[in-house]
């Protein structure tokens, strides 16, 4: 009898310090995991994201995917995410962290997602997923999913480094059926 299921994909972990500056200094892939079982043996030994340290993240990304902007998988897409401020965020950062993963390697969002990122900041904390296109329908997905009280915003990976229009697409708590161009 087969105890344990193959997920559709490999899927990498990754744990970004806050120690050094380069990128690629920061990032340490920590493990990799095909199967249902050993997405669990994972998560259990992980600290929460409620206890990372200020300035580190977490990330998941599909087998063949780098974490990278200028990946070929990423480059054409952005990310949308959603941030909760310290206060708010202490177990719920944790519930949608796993809410996220969960959906992630069920295949319950869009197959343009190629990974998830969960970021410790000073004030607040963000869950984000990386996408190859600019496709609003991922962003109203992972809204639905996640349903933050806050924005769901979108910001393409070709403009992170543009002081003006740096965020694309909004969808707002208020009206999370329409997404909006962002002012």
């Amino acid at each position: 009898m087969k105890t344990d299921f193959e997920l559709s994909c490999s899927w990498n972990v990754y744990f970004s310090r806050n120690d050094v500056e380069n990128w690629d200094d920061r990032l340490v892939h920590v493990t990799s995991f095909s199967t249902i079982q050993s997405f669990w043996a994972v998560y259990q030994h992980l600290a929460l994201p409620s206890q990372l340290p200020v300035g580190c993240d977490y990330l998941v990304f599909r087998d063949g995917t780098e974490p990278h902007w200028e990946n070929s998988e990423n480059i054409a897409g952005g990310r949308w995410s959603f941030q909760m401020r310290k206060t708010e965020s202490a177990e719920c950062i944790d519930d949608k962290w796993l809410e996220t993963l969960l959906a992630l390697i069920g295949e319950q969002l869009p197959e343009q997602v190629n990974g998830a990122i969960v970021q410790s900041r000073v004030k607040q904390d963000r869950i984000s997923i990386w996408t190859k296109d600019c496709a609003q329908l991922i962003g109203k997905c992972f809204r639905d999913l996640a349903k933050p009280w806050g924005p769901v915003i979108f910001q393409r990976h070709a403009s992170r480094n543009s002081l003006k229009g740096n965020y694309l697409y909004c969808i707002h708590p208020t009206n999370p059926n329409v997404v909006q161009q962002c002012q």
